[in-house]
């Protein structure tokens, strides 16, 4: 880190890295560089608005607006400036690498026969082949189609004379055979999502409830995420997808992804459901009569987040803003891409959306619950935020520091 000189003269600015959102009355800082999170009060959220700057021009302004007879500011300033360099929130000696842009695949189109239009987030994925049923294959395998849409990125798929298939994404995927590569597709595909940039994407399944109420469901792998989508479509909910979920800034509308679910021999034998080689699961074995969503649909209503743990009784959780928005970075995937329209997304949500920790061990019995939405009388965090000394009169003190 570079300290910051303390000359009138120095020149401040915001270090490279940062996005920055309105939060809690305050600023929210997420640095890129070492995936932290800092919480500023009011006043340091007026001096990173004032940057570019310098700390003479900063002093100027806090002798005008403090009132008459109270101590010169000009010491809890200087000391404030000095923890935000500290941080790294300013003048920080250290250059940032933008993520690149999404693309798919970079090969000539040769004449290849193309497939149907399938929505992923904010893209328009179509694959193409020389081999016609291998591409019927993947669109029936797929789902849903976005009818009417142009393709905004191409997937090429080939097959080879060993019977594997060579698929050519951003990368190139060789598969040794054809079941492996339908094994593996939705992986594929998993990877390419969270490349967006007009929303933020988060590791979540999603589900929309009759009364147009669409929950947000996020958490880690083996968290029992995919199990209670599943569920929650097997009690009538239109399914948005179990990996990944986009929300838009402004309306929190989310987009759709609606892969087929992966679902493993347990979560198979507690939702009833026959055993099979492949842990990839067409919403229709769950519910025959399943809509399947697909491209933008209603707001975020409620964020959960899933803990399967057969050994406990149910608990559930209403966090704090604070606690909130740690699980929301925790499980946003695009946070570099994204940029900071849409951490300011995410901070509206964790402000604005009721985020609840549920530790479950009957995803069937949780699914009922959601669907009479009865998650809602829960205990709730404090997020009580200690205040360092000193911070009540100090200019530019952060009041939390957060790392997910």
């Amino acid at each position: 880190m570079l300290s910051v000189p303390l000359t009138d003269s120095q020149p401040l600015r915001r270090s490279e890295g940062l996005l920055l959102a309105p939060f809690n009355g305050g600023l929210c800082v997420y640095d890129l560089t070492d995936d932290s999170v800092h919480i500023l009060g009011p006043a340091a959220a007026r001096v990173m608005a004032a940057l570019p700057t310098d700390i003479a021009s900063l002093l100027s302004v806090a002798h005008e607006i403090a009132e008459p007879g109270t101590p010169d500011p000009s010491a809890d300033v200087v000391a404030g400036i000095q923890t935000l360099a500290a941080l790294g929130v300013v003048n920080r000696d250290r250059s940032y690498v933008p993520v690149g842009l999404v693309r798919g695949s970079i090969r000539e189109h040769d004449g290849s026969h193309t497939g149907a239009s399938h929505d992923v987030l904010d893209q328009v994925l179509a694959f193409r082949s020389h081999d016609r049923e291998l591409l019927e294959q993947i669109d029936r395998f797929i789902g849903v189609n976005a009818e009417d849409k142009p393709p905004t990125v191409y997937f090429d798929a080939e097959p080879r004379s060993d019977g594997g298939i060579d698929l050519f994404a951003a990368e190139h995927w060789p598969f040794p055979t054809r079941r492996g590569f339908f094994v593996q597709l939705p992986g594929v595909i998993h990877d390419f999502a969270p490349r967006s940039c007009s929303e933020i994407v988060f590791h979540a399944g999603a589900v929309r409830i009759s009364e147009r109420r669409v929950i947000l469901l996020a958490g880690a792998t083996e968290r029992g995420k995919s199990t209670l989508v599943a569920a929650l479509v097997q009690a009538g909910c239109d399914y948005m997808g179990e990996e990944m979920t986009g929300v838009r800034a402004g309306t929190l509308n989310a987009l759709c992804y609606p892969t087929p679910l992966a679902l493993d021999r347990t979560s198979r034998e507690l939702l009833g459901l026959v055993r099979s080689d492949s842990p990839n699961v067409d919403p229709r074995e769950l519910n025959a009569e399943v809509v399947p969503l697909s491209g933008e649909v209603d707001p975020v209503r409620e964020v959960i987040l899933p803990v399967f743990n057969p050994e406990v009784d149910r608990s559930v959780e209403r966090l704090g803003p604070i606690d909130a928005l740690k699980a929301l970075v925790e499980n946003a995937t695009n946070l570099g891409r994204a940029g900071d329209t849409g951490f300011a997304t995410l901070c509206s949500m964790a402000e604005d959306i009721p985020v609840t920790r549920i530790v479950h061990g009957d995803s069937r019995a949780l699914a009922d619950s959601i669907m009479a939405g009865a998650t809602t009388s829960a205990t709730s965090s404090t997020d009580e935020v200690p205040v360092p000394p000193g911070a009540q009169r100090s200019a530019t003190t952060p009041q939390r520091r957060m790392r997910p």
